[in-house]
C-alpha cells in the first residue's frame, strides 16, 4: 500500500496542528522552510508548479537558489524534487541536464511529465524514466490532473516497467483529490507514494468530510 505524503498547510493555525502528528509523511515546495518534528518521510519539491501557475519559469538564479535550499535541509530521510517544468517533458530534461552540468546538488530527483493534462503517454513517460535511470532510485510523476479512476490501471503497468528499469520508489505528485482517490491510490501496487493539496483547499465539505484541514488529514490517515 502506498504512502499519503502531507503537503505543508499555508494556514498557520492548521500547519501547527498537522505537524504534532508523529510520523507522517510531509511534502515542503520550495521556498517553503521544512520542519523536521514528526519522524517521517519528507519531500523537498521544487515549486515547479507554483511557478507554472504564475506564468515563471526556472531560470539559473532560481536553481542556484533551490540547489542551497536542499544542501541545507537533506538528510537521509529527505527526498528533494529536480527542477522540472510542468506539463513539459522536454525542458524539464534540459533543466536536468544543466542542473548537473551547473554543479548543483547531485541527490535531486527526477521528475517524469506529461504534456498534456488528462492525458497518460506511456511511450514519452517510458522515454523519460530511461533517460534519467543511472541518476536515481527514485523517481517523480507529475500527475495531470487524472483520479486513479480514471488512470491508475495505465499507470500501474507504467510504473511497474519504470520499476523494472532498477527504480525503487515512484512518487506521484498531485494525486487523491478526495477520500475515494486516496484510497484508490494507495491500492496502486507499483506506486510507493503521493501527495495532493486538496486536503486544505477543497470547497467541497463532502470531499474529506470537512473543511477542516486537520479534521482532514485525519480522516485520510484512516483511509
Amino acid at each position: 500500500m502506498s504512502i499519503w505524503v502531507c503537503p505543508h498547510c499555508p494556514k498557520p493555525s492548521a500547519e501547527k496542528e498537522i505537524e504534532k502528528i508523529e510520523g507522517l509523511a510531509r511534502l515542503y515546495a520550495y521556498p517553503c522552510e521544512p520542519k523536521f518534528k514528526n519522524g517521517g518521510l519528507v519531500i523537498l519539491d521544487s515549486g515547479a508548479f507554483a511557478l507554472s501557475q504564475s506564468g515563471r519559469r526556472m531560470n539559473f538564479a532560481y536553481m542556484k537558489k533551490l540547489s542551497e535550499h536542499y544542501k541545507k535541509h537533506y538528510s537521509e530521510n529527505v527526498i528533494c524534487v529536480a527542477p522540472d517544468e510542468f506539463l513539459n517533458p522536454v525542458q524539464s530534461m534540459i533543466n536536468f541536464k544543466n542542473w548537473h552540468k551547473l554543479g548543483l546538488f547531485s541527490n535531486a530527483c527526477p521528475v517524469l511529465q506529461c504534456e498534456t493534462k488528462f492525458k497518460i503517454d506511456e511511450k514519452s513517460i517510458l522515454q523519460q524514466a530511461e533517460f534519467y535511470r543511472n541518476y536515481s532510485e527514485v523517481v517523480f510523476f507529475s500527475n495531470p490532473s487524472l483520479t486513479a479512476k480514471e488512470s491508475g490501471y495505465k499507470l500501474n503497468k507504467i510504473f511497474g516497467k519504470i520499476k523494472d528499469m532498477g527504480y525503487k520508489w515512484i512518487h506521484n505528485l498531485g494525486a487523491g483529490w478526495n477520500l475515494e482517490d486516496v484510497k484508490a491510490w494507495k491500492n496502486i501496487e507499483n506506486l510507493d507514494s503521493f501527495d495532493s493539496i486538496a486536503y486544505y483547499n477543497t470547497k467541497n465539505q463532502s470531499e474529506f468530510g470537512s473543511l477542516d484541514a486537520v479534521k482532514n488529514v485525519k480522516e485520510i490517515l484512516n483511509v
